[in-house]
């Protein structure tokens, strides 16, 4: 996770945003943050829990909105399903796949939607805005086979797509993502048939 600013920022708590120290073009807005998780990934905190703990130390995390940020503030994600529902044992071997994406937490055009008040009435819910982060980059890992590639689609064709714009996105902030190198790692010995 890497988290500019397109002006310097100050949270009070410390941390503030300087000159970008990671190689970044000066484009890139000022880094306030930046974070690799290196755990094992059973060993990792939930995402909402790791950004809770991280925020105590960078209040920024909480306070700043997408107006302040770069469009170079970038999260990524490890997936890594545990079970299938309903399970079936055939395909215990096509669903053991892990997934890597990357979002741009200030993407050119976000999506933002209005969840249905009617259905949120009847629970007792008021309606609220979300803004949708599409993935902007992925890398798979044992993603082989008809369960993540149907035939007949375009579904191999973006998924090369995915995982050519994670890998130029990674190589353009000159950001050394240990999860990135996992994925790929691990690709360069995977064959699937």
């Amino acid at each position: 996770m890497q988290i500019f600013t397109i002006k310097p920022f100050s949270d009070g708590c410390g941390s503030s945003s300087g000159s970008s120290s990671v190689g970044t073009d000066d484009i890139s807005g000022y880094l306030y943050f930046q974070y690799n998780e290196l755990e094992k990934p059973h060993e990792r905190h939930p995402l909402t829990a790791k950004i809770e703990l991280l925020a105590e130390q960078h209040s920024g995390l909480h306070s700043l909105t997408s107006s302040d940020l770069s469009p170079d503030s970038w999260l990524s994600i490890a997936w890594y399903p545990i079970y299938q529902i309903p399970s079936v044992k055939s395909m215990k071997k096509e669903l053991s796949a892990a997934f890597l994406t990357y979002h741009k937490l200030k993407p050119d055009f976000p999506e933002t939607f209005v969840e249905d008040d009617k259905k949120l009435k009847g629970h007792g819910k008021s309606s609220k805005e979300e803004v949708v982060l599409p993935p902007s980059g992925a890398v798979t890992y044992k993603a082989g086979g008809d369960v993540w590639n149907m035939p007949g689609t375009s579904d191999h064709d973006d998924r090369d797509r995915h995982e050519k714009a994670a890998s130029s996105w990674v190589e353009k902030l000159g950001f050394t993502h240990s999860d990135y190198m996992f994925f790929f790692r691990c690709n360069l010995y995977y064959h699937p048939w």
